[in-house]
């Protein structure tokens, strides 16, 4: 009953502005995943090692993306967003059409590349015009199915591999999404910014560019809260960078064939994501309803819940109906957090610059999170396969997903700290 109250509070412009912008992090996931799921057809037509492979996906994605996204939430906060986004799925779409082009390892590298430029003004934008459009007490809600977008775009990116990948190839793939983002890039053009004609910056007259950023790191400085929030956030995507091996493991160790892996991939994390979202964002918003810390109350238990699936399902039977629950409830994993982290840190700072906190948070994500713990896992994987053992991906992976659980003290830590830090840095 409480969820169906609280969704009375946004009208049907806010609902609007959040499937549209759904729809674009759903292209936006695909053509960011869409060559984890041709890793073997793209690190076989390249000759590419793993640590290569994850080196590109992992930490020059990271590090273009974390860079472009601190100017980018800088700009959002000061002009008009919608515009600021087309740009951005413009540059993103003609980049994915390159991917498919590339005839070396480095025209892939610049290609994606290219993509993190493109693909870093959107959720800086997003989630702050979201901020303005939803209440306070549906910010986790909104966030949460904001990111239904990793659920389906990542899960459609497997899917497309399983069902057209054989008859077109990978790089007619990724020209096909090229084409469709650019369309999208003019339709976004056209969107009205909420914060309208008679407020076109969150700052004064005169302000620096920079000023929203120094405010921000300024406050990451003094408090706790935040600091931990980050770190947990940061933690919990590395654990799950191991994920951009899991073709690979599932066709060179356990076995299964190329499109068997693809479209099975494909399916369960859509489903699991999909419900990981749908649920994450208002069980969140209800924790935090009961408990002035309760959205990082709602993590910490998701978490004790979740970790030991995670760490015990690479060593089911393939073929049993064990191992395909088990992606499932991992594929959950994924986006069960993004509701209460994405909102925690907004309540931690004032609204003038939850564009630019939203950018520095996922600076943290990508690059010390995703992007370190995709290169981690490459690289161990290699290792451990020079070294000779069995099942060197599996091991890479299991090594990388236990790191995750150093997050469980820093969530603790946050929550303790959070009433405190909003009453003094935050705002509603």
């Amino acid at each position: 009953m409480q969820v169906l109250e609280s969704v009375t509070k946004a009208g049907p412009k806010a609902w609007g502005l959040l499937l549209f912008l759904l729809g674009l992090n759903i292209l936006n996931f695909m053509d960011r995943t869409l060559p984890h799921a041709f890793i073997v057809d793209i690190t076989d037509d390249l000759d590419m090692s793993y640590t290569t492979f994850t080196l590109i996906g992992g930490p020059l994605f990271g590090i273009v993306y974390a860079v472009m996204g601190l100017l980018m939430g800088a700009l959002a906060d000061r002009f008009n967003r919608p515009r600021l986004i087309a740009a951005g799925v413009l540059i993103w779409s003609l980049m994915t059409a390159a991917t498919g082009m590339a005839k070396s390892v480095f025209q892939f590298a610049l290609a994606r590349g290219g993509v993190a430029v493109g693909e870093a003004s959107l959720s800086p934008a997003a989630l702050s015009m979201l901020s303005e459009v939803f209440p306070p007490s549906m910010r986790g809600t909104a966030s949460s199915l904001y990111y239904l977008g990793i659920s389906i775009g990542a899960g459609g990116s497997y899917l497309v591999a399983a069902s057209v990948g054989e008859s077109l190839g990978w790089r007619n793939c990724f020209l096909l999404l090229g084409g469709i983002g650019a369309i999208m890039a003019v339709l976004v053009a056209f969107l009205p910014d909420p914060r309208g004609r008679a407020e076109k910056s969150a700052f004064p007259p005169g302000a620096k560019l920079s000023d929203g950023a120094r405010e921000m790191l300024g406050i990451l400085g003094k408090s706790a809260a935040l600091r931990w929030t980050l770190l947990s956030a940061i933690l919990i995507l590395f654990s799950q960078g191991a994920s951009i091996l899991d073709q690979a493991w599932l066709v060179r160790e356990a076995g299964l064939e190329k499109s068997e892996a693809q479209g099975l991939v494909g399916a369960l994390f859509t489903i699991g994501s999909v419900a990981g979202a749908l649920l994450g964002g208002p069980m969140a918003d209800l924790f935090a309803k009961r408990w002035q810390s309760g959205r990082l109350i709602y993590a910490i238990v998701v978490m004790m819940l979740l970790a030991p699936i995670g760490l015990m399902y690479r060593f089911i039977d393939p073929a049993s109906t064990l191992f395909s629950a088990a992606i499932l409830v991992g594929a959950a994993a994924f986006t069960l957090f993004y509701g209460a982290l994405i909102a925690t840190v907004q309540d931690l700072v004032p609204a003038h610059i939850r564009a630019t906190t939203i950018a520095v948070t996922l600076l943290a994500m990508a690059l010390l999170g995703t992007a370190l713990g995709n290169v981690f896992a490459g690289y161990l994987a290699d290792l451990v396969a020079q070294l000779g053992w069995a099942a060197p991906i599996r091991t890479a992976s299991l090594i990388t997903n236990a790191v995750g659980l150093l997050a469980l003290p820093c969530l603790a830590l946050a929550a303790l700290t959070f009433p405190r830090d909003r009453a003094r840095y935050g705002s509603v």
